[in-house]
């Protein structure tokens, strides 16, 4: 009689036992399963976040579309002069003016964030290279020619090495020997961002020098 009591305390001695040895095992797998739901909520959050940004950008280019006015400009110096310059064939500073209106009405929308971005492409000589800084000058007109703006930006011819243009001129000769490309810098400037003229004024021819 002993005995049998005996083997039934230590039959469930052993099912307690068993049933702590599960319940832990259960508990050790909450943080593993706890992190998996953390990550995978990050995941779903940074899917939607990405998802979210594509989309802005389709429909801001989609339906505000990007106004774009280009003009190709030829810039233009005096030659004609009895001033003894240095260089004697060159009497003024180049400068372009353009209009950018049509029928006295200008082309550009009042109250509109505008960039004003200058491109050149500059001949890598060796005047150009010890030019140093140079100040360019943009500057916008009215109706009778009345100044609205003026902006002034400085630049300078990118440094390469001489190590560098000589790889550079080895590399592609065949493209400069049959005139497809030319040893030449290009260069942006921007003149101004975010210019925004009232209608009052509205900007109607441009001087650059």
């Amino acid at each position: 009689m002993q005995s049998a009591t005996s083997l039934k305390y230590f039959v469930c001695f052993s099912r307690m036992l068993d049933r702590i040895k599960l319940e832990a095992r259960q508990l050790s797998l909450v943080p593993g399963k706890a992190i998996r739901y953390v990550l995978l909520f990050f995941f779903v959050e940074v899917i939607t976040l990405v998802y979210g940004v594509i989309i802005f950008f389709l429909l801001h280019h989609a339906f505000i579309p990007t106004v774009k006015l280009e003009r190709n400009l030829d810039l233009v110096f005096d030659t004609k002069c009895n001033v003894q310059m240095e260089y004697s064939n060159v009497c003024s500073f180049p400068s372009a003016n353009f209009s950018i209106s049509e029928g006295g009405v200008s082309l550009l929308t009042p109250k509109y964030p505008y960039m004003l971005i200058l491109e050149m492409w500059l001949p890598d000589s060796f005047q150009n290279r010890i030019a140093g800084m140079t100040i360019m000058t943009l500057e916008l007109y009215g109706k009778d020619h009345v100044l609205v703006g003026r902006f002034k930006k400085p630049f300078s011819l990118p440094y390469r090495s001489n190590e560098v243009r000589t790889i550079s001129n080895i590399l592609f000769a065949p493209l400069y020997i049959i005139g497809k490309m030319k040893e030449e810098i290009p260069l942006e400037i921007e003149m101004a961002s975010n210019y925004q003229f009232d209608t009052v004024q509205p900007i109607l021819e441009v001087a650059l020098f």
